[in-house]
Formats: C-alpha cells, structure tokens, sequence
C-alpha cells in the first residue's frame, strides 16, 4: 500500500482486531458485591426478595456410607426481576462443579459463603440455575450431620438448619420470605430409610444403592426443610387420620415408648385441629430421635427432630413425660404457626417461639394427669425470662435482626420465655375464645404466606375490636423487666392503706401496664389462709387499692396471685419474715412456688445472704410436697453449694448447710418411693459434698441396694460423676468398671464426663486441647462434653482466668460461629471474684472486635460473675458481723 508508513499500517490492523472484538461474546461489568462475609444482611434478603419470586427447587442428592463427602445436583427455577446487582445464592463452604443459567455453562464467583452471579446472564421472567456441587457432612450438628453408632457401627444422617443452615446442604436462597416447592431424589445405600418433608412415592434399585423420588411438597422456607437417612428402626400408627412414624436409631429401640409417642402425638393432633380451626396443613407427621443433636428438638415439616434426652432408659417420672409432651407439643404447633405461616425475617422468630411455647402450655392444661402446667409454665418459661431479662444482653422480644450472625444469638429466655409469658397475659386480657378467634383468622389468612408482627396483632385486634397498638409498644418493643411491691399501713389492726408500687431498671425505664390480682393472707390456726384476691389494673408508679381500706390488717399481702403477670415481686422485711415461718401453710403450690421464686431473687439481688437462704430451705423443704416444686428447690440447693465451694471463706457455710440438708434429703430418699424417691435422689447426688454423702454415693454404687435404695444405670453415672469432681479416692477404678458394666453410646459419653472431672490438674491442659482441636477427628459434642466437666466447681481455683482469656481472643479468630455460639459458655473462666470479674470486663473493653456469640456470652458471664462476687461480698460481710 504506497504512501502508507510502518506506523499506520500498525494503527489500521489494530482498529481491524477490534472490529473482529465486537464479534465475541462480552464479558458484562462488575457490578457491585454483596458485602464478603458468612452472613446473609436484611438488606441483601430484602434486595432478593424483591427480584426473585415462584420459586423452586429439584434437588439430587447422593448419600454414601462411607466418605466424608456428598454430592448433589440442585435446580433453581424462578422468575427474575433485575435489582441492579448480582444475584447471590448461599452455600457455606461447599465445592461448586458446575453452574448454567437457562441450559448455559456460566461463568461466576464463589467466596465459600455464596456464589455471586451478574444479572446480566439472567433474563426478565423466568429462569433455571443448574449447579452442581458436593460438601462435606457436618461435625457440628449443622447442616447435613453424620453419625456413625459406636455400638453396630450404622451410619445415621439428620439435618438441622435453622436459622442459617440450609446452606450448608445444597446451594440456594437460604431466607425465610423465599418459600419454594421441593423435589427431592436421594441416592442411598439399600438398607438406609431416607426420610423427608412428603413421603416417598418411588424407591427403585440400583445396585447396591436405592433411588428414592419424593414428590413435589407444599412451599416452605428452606430452614423446614429436612432430609434423614439410614438404619432408623420405625414405628407405625396407620389408623390415625395422618400417618404417623417414629423413628430412632436401632441400638436405642429397646428404650423407645412408641405407644407413648403416638398417645401424646394424637392428643396434640385432636388439641391443634381443634384449636387453630385449619386442619393439619401437610401430609405426614413422622418424629425422629436423632443423636448429638444441639437442641431439645426441630420443627422441620413433617419429620420433627429430638434429641435422644427424651430417650429414658428406665421409667421416666411424671415430670419427664410431662417435658416429653410440652416438646411434642410445642414442635407440632410449629406446623401451623411457623410452617404454614412464616416470618418475613428473623426479628420474627420470638413470634414462633413464643407462640409455640403458649401452645404447649394451653395443649397440657386440660391433660388431668399433668395438672400442673401452670406450675410448669412458671418454673420453666418464665425463671429464664426472668433470669434473662435481668442481664445487660437483655432485648425487646421483637428486636432488629441485622444479619443472620444476629439471628443466631437471640434463642434465648427473651425470644422464649418472655414473648411466652407477653402472650399468656395477651391470651387472659382478651379472653381464651377472642384469642382463639384471632388466631384462626390470621392462620386462614395468611396460609403458606409470609407474615410480620402486625398482621398477627392486627387479626388479634380485629378479634377483641380493640386496638393493641399500646400493648404492643410496650410488651414487644421496650426491653426490661418491672418489679411491684406491696406497701401497706394499718392501725388499730386495720387497713388506713394499700399501694402497689411499680418500678424499672434505670438502664430500661418503661412502665407498663399489667392486669393482676393482689392476695390478701391471714394467718389462721398456724396456717397462711387466702383471705381474697383483687383484680388491679397497674399502670403507673403508684396505685392504690383503695377498696380493702378500712378492713381487717392481713398478714401476707402478695401483689401476683395466681401469677397473671410477668413482673418481678419484691417482698418486704414484714412478707420475709412471715414466708420465711409460713410457707409450707400456703394451700396452692403454684404460689408457693412465687415465694419461693422471689426468695431466691432476693439471694441474686443480695437483699437475702446465701446462708440465710439455706436456713429458710433447711427449716421448710421437709414439709414441701409437690415434686415439681421439690425439685427446682433441690436446685437452687445445688447452685448455692456451687457458689459456696468458690467462694473465699464458702467452705464452712457449705458444710454446716450439708450437715443438715443432706441427711433431710437421705431420708426422704428412703422414706419415698416412685417419682418421689427419684426426685429427691436426683437431687441428694446433686448436693452431696461432705464426705458422709461422699461416701454414702460410693456405697450405692459398690454395694447395689444398700439402705434399700438402688440406683439404676443413669443415675448410677450421675453419682460417680459427682464423685469424680472431688477426686475421690479410687474413682478411676470404679469410673473404670462402670464403663465395662454400661458400653453403650450414652454409657461412654457419661464415662468420658467422668474421666475428664477426675483428671489431675496437670493432665487438665491436655483434655483442653482435645477439646479445642478441629480435625478429621473433631465433633461438637464431644468438645462440649470435655469443656463442660473440665472445671466442676470443687476444682474451680485451679483455672488459670489469664491463660484462658488469652486463648479466647485466638479462638476467635481461628474457629467458626458455631463453635463459639455452643462452645463459649465453657470457654470463659468463673470463680465469683472481684479480681476475675474485673479481667472479664477488661478483656470485653479491648478494640478487637469480638463474635456475636462470644461478645454475647462475654457480657453475660461478666455481669453474672460481677453478681456472684457481690454475692460472696454480701456472705463474707455478714460471717464478720457474727
């Protein structure tokens, strides 16, 4: 080409390789991330919710005996609407093989917390992801967990994924607002039972496997979504209207009821069906006991999950089959209220919770042999609310949930108890059919839909035709707890006043307004009589009873009878002094229990010292005759002992109150029989310290029998376990031979708690490090075990607090949120000083920034330990003034 330089030759061949360029597929822009991270925000659920909807998933999963791995194929089919920036699907720490968009191989990002994908390879309408993948089973009883039976060597599989992972099973959108139909294939060994939302409709043979289709199932959060394989044995109750299984693992059969699993499942069918006025919303109703697992149980659609505590291995008390209920029921509420309706987001959770746990209450309350729930209800529910709320990580029930982190940490006596306890006063405002009434509305009308706070209040309001706006601010919005107590002035032996006054922490200073009776005492023929009961609204600082001016002066004035209200009861010197004598005299044990609970309140908020709690426990248990009631003061028993062996200057007290209530006990022991007998063994190997109830443990473990009391296997191991954590001598050959005598999987759990309480202070570090250790080899379980029966409180001055504050601030960093969330509790040093109290407040002041399950776990044990050394302040003052 003539006239055309080297130059220009270069520039035109240049501009013809980019006019080929424009040819070629283009890579679209970055566009911005979601923020890097573990955790899914309520911004990024909200910016998903609103581009992705008619959602499904066609999942295929293989299951094999022996890897540590499973594979699976997981089919997105959706309808898109851009947002603006990529589309993000969650799937924590798994391997990604493949992923297509509408048929294409596609390319993406995947962090190891989800895959983010460019909108732009999405079209407007609908679209199918196809992402092949495999992950590893879970050794933290997250996700898809594998347990392999020490006994006969069977493998069993469960899933648990509230609230954060479903994730961890197959790639998706891991949000409760994003409800889908499943359809599920399992590829498993031919002896497994594969076990899921719907029931099989197809297994086909493959070799030495078995293919098992599940047809399509209702729409659900994926957090209730569940899969269960393996060598379950099964149980079956055909002739009820829904078909019902129970499944456990098949070395645990011969300890299994079934017939009381399926005569309490039924009942809760016929209570709920009733109740709710929506019959049972899905299919089928199996429950699985399942080992290892983290909670008391899971309401995944369909096959509920337990933990094998609710395996008893001799006849379970009264008590134990009244908790093995409430958990059916509680769980079987889910079904409706949770599963069929689901929260928006995880603010919400207390909702299902709390209302489950009202549930459970309002299912037993007319069982006539569990009359006393409500007792229950108090002892249980409302003592963690009250403990709870109490604490500097106290919340509003219904609370901001910034991310899923945060989600994690609010199962607690808050979400629980207290949102429980709310709804219980809500249910006896408006009246048990308005309540009803409201509640059956709001399931009818937001059936397999997501819900908020204020779809349920507004249906209850539409209900009662009053609004609950006030209500609501003040009992699900404010955190805090009230106290109340009763200020009265007689002369002349007659009543010139009464005063309720209210209060609220300085930090929470709401007053609210609660609906209780005041009681009315006199003490008649050496007894505490019920004079009457008034109805008072309270709603401010000070209200007056006006209407009992002028009569007779009581001697008990108690403002929460019959325990309608969620307030704290402060009992002046004039009540302590009269419940102190009289107690036993009160006819109801539900309040008995109150003043009970109120005594072991003024212990926590030193306006009682321990010693002199004990002595009211040393002049009354004998004369209490309720079990339940028993056995929550046996309890507090066992924590003072506790607090007492730790305290500097705790050892005397420990022992003068030992000299006396451990023979108490003993005799009560030989003097009853059944449950009550059980009750008070429980709770005499609890509290056994000196060396006569020492070696009267010993004894009935050496020689089954003695005295006519024998103790069966469980308890048998809670006796040397308490021996153990005073290093008893020749405790290592009785550990030794109970092993032999019990090799089940419950038997070397139990001897792996014993081991580690005896171990010498020198081999202490080495369990530590067992524990702490995450290998091929590390199971969560096993680690809580070690860490929980490291230091009993006999051995609690041998902690190095320094060593173990050092070693946090790296487990930290280094281990998972799930670790931290079921491990901190164990992982803080306690010993009810000053000095500890001061470094845990130290170690929460530094700048690095701390998990939210150990920050969580770090200002509760802080506040806890400042309240126990104040406690032994409090003791030590009062031992000087003797």
């Amino acid at each position: 080409m003539p006239g055309v330089s080297v130059r220009q030759l270069l520039l035109l061949a240049l501009i013809g390789f980019c006019a080929s360029c424009s040819e070629m597929p283009q890579q679209p822009n970055p566009l911005p991330q979601r923020e890097a991270g573990s955790w899914l925000s309520e911004i990024e659920a909200q910016r998903r919710a609103a581009s992705v909807s008619n959602l499904s998933y066609t999942l295929a999963i293989t299951l094999e005996a022996t890897p540590t791995r499973f594979a699976g194929e997981a089919i997105l089919e959706f309808d898109y609407q851009a947002s603006g920036a990529p589309l993000t699907i969650d799937f924590h720490d798994g391997q990604i093989h493949q992923l297509t968009v509408n048929g294409e191989e596609t390319k993406f990002s995947y962090n190891g917390a989800f895959i983010s994908l460019n909108e732009r390879y999405l079209r407007a309408g609908s679209n199918r992801l196809t992402i092949t993948y495999d992950h590893a089973y879970s050794r933290d009883g997250t996700g898809l967990y594998r347990y392999q039976d020490p006994l006969d060597d069977a493998i069993y599989l469960y899933t648990n994924l509230e609230p954060w992972g479903a994730n961890r099973v197959f790639p998706h959108f891991d949000q409760p607002d994003l409800k889908a139909s499943f359809t599920l294939q399992v590829t498993a060994p031919a002896e497994w039972l594969v076990v899921s939302s719907v029931r099989e409709s197809n297994i086909n043979a493959s070799g030495e496997q078995r293919i098992w289709q599940f047809p399509t199932s209702a729409i659900m959060s994926s957090y209730v979504f569940s899969l269960h394989a393996g060598d379950y044995r099964v149980w079956e109750d055909a002739d009820f209207r829904y078909p019902l299984r129970l499944l456990a693992r098949q070395s645990q059969a011969e300890y299994i009821d079934p017939e009381l699993w399926f005569d309490y499942t039924r009942r809760g069918f016929d209570f709920f069906d009733d109740y709710f006025k929506f019959p049972y919303p899905f299919l089928k109703y199996d429950q699985l006991l399942v080992p290892d697992f983290n909670h008391g149980a899971m309401e995944n659609i369909g096959a509920v999950t337990f933990s094998e505590r609710f395996i008893h291995r001799t006849e379970p008390t009264l008590l134990r089959k009244q908790s093995l209920a409430k958990t059916i029921y509680h769980e079987m509420a889910h079904m409706w209220f949770g599963d069929l309706t689901t929260m928006v987001w995880w603010n919400g959770l207390w909702l299902n919770e709390s209302f489950a746990s009202l549930m459970a209450y309002l299912a037993l309350e007319p069982q006539p042999e569990f009359d006393g729930a409500g007792l229950d209800f108090l002892l249980g529910f409302k003592q963690w609310a009250y403990a709870e709320d109490q604490l500097v990580t106290t919340h509003p029930i219904d609370l901001p949930v910034a991310d899923t982190a945060v989600a994690e940490n609010i199962f607690d006596g808050i979400t629980y108890g207290k949102g429980a306890a709310s709804l219980k006063q809500l249910h006896a405002r408006l009246g048990a059919e308005v309540f009803q009434r409201g509640v059956s509305d709001y399931l009818a009308a937001n059936a397999y839909g997501n819900t908020t706070l204020e779809d349920f209040m507004s249906s209850l309001s539409a209900a009662a035709a009053t609004p609950l706006d006030e209500w609501t601010d003040q009992w699900l919005r404010q955190p805090g707890l009230n106290s109340v107590e009763a200020r009265l002035q007689c002369r002349g032996g007659k009543i010139r006043s009464l005063e309720l006054i209210q209060s609220a922490p300085t930090e929470h200073p709401v007053l609210r307004e609660h609906q209780l009776e005041v009681a009315l005492y006199d003490k008649r023929a050496g007894k505490l009589e019920l004079r009457q009961s008034i109805p008072v609204l309270l709603r401010s600082q000070r209200t007056s009873v006006a209407s009992v001016n002028g009569e007779d002066c009581p001697d008990l004035v108690y403002p929460n009878y019959r325990d309608l209200a969620y307030i704290k009861v402060n009992l002046d010197s004039r009540s302590l002094n009269v419940v102190r004598h009289h107690i036993n005299t009160v006819a109801q044990p539900l309040q008995r229990a109150m003043l009970w609970q109120d005594l072991w309140a003024m212990v926590q908020d030193r306006r009682l010292s321990l010693a002199q709690y004990l002595q009211i426990v040393e002049a009354n248990l004998a004369g209490e005759s309720n079990l339940r009631l028993v056995g929550s003061i046996l309890g507090t028993v066992a924590r003072s002992y506790a607090w007492l062996e730790i305290m500097p200057g705790g050892y005397e007290e420990h022992q003068r109150s030992a000299r006396v209530l451990e023979p108490l006990m003993w005799r009560a022991v030989q003097r009853e029989r059944g449950d009550a007998r059980k009750t008070w063994l429980d709770g005499y190997i609890r509290a056994a310290s000196n060396a006569k109830a020492l070696d009267r443990l010993r004894s009935l473990l050496e020689e089954p029998g003695v005295d006519g009391v024998e103790l069966d296997q469980d308890r048998r191991w809670n006796a040397l376990r308490q021996l153990a954590g005073y290093r008893c001598s020749g405790c290592k050959q009785l550990i030794e031979q109970e092993s032999r005598r019990d090799n089940s999987d419950n038997g070397q759990r139990r001897y792996l708690a014993a081991q580690v309480a005896l171990a010498p202070r020198s081999e202490k570090a080495t369990w530590r490090e067992q524990a702490l250790r995450v290998d091929d080899n590390y199971r969560l379980n096993h680690s809580r075990i070690i860490l929980q029966n490291l230091h009993p409180a006999p051995q609690r001055h041998e902690m190095s607090a320094a060593l173990l504050l050092t070693e946090l601030e790296h487990l930290d960093q280094s281990r998972d949120q799930q670790f931290m969330r079921y491990l901190s509790p164990y992982l803080i040093p306690t010993n009810c000083s000053q000095q500890n109290a001061k470094a845990l407040v130290a170690f929460l002041s530094q700048k690095q920034p701390l998990s939210p399950a150990l920050d969580t776990q770090l200002r509760k044990t802080a506040q806890l330990e400042q309240r126990c050394a104040d406690i032994a302040d409090t003791f030590r003052q009062q031992q000087l003034q003797r």
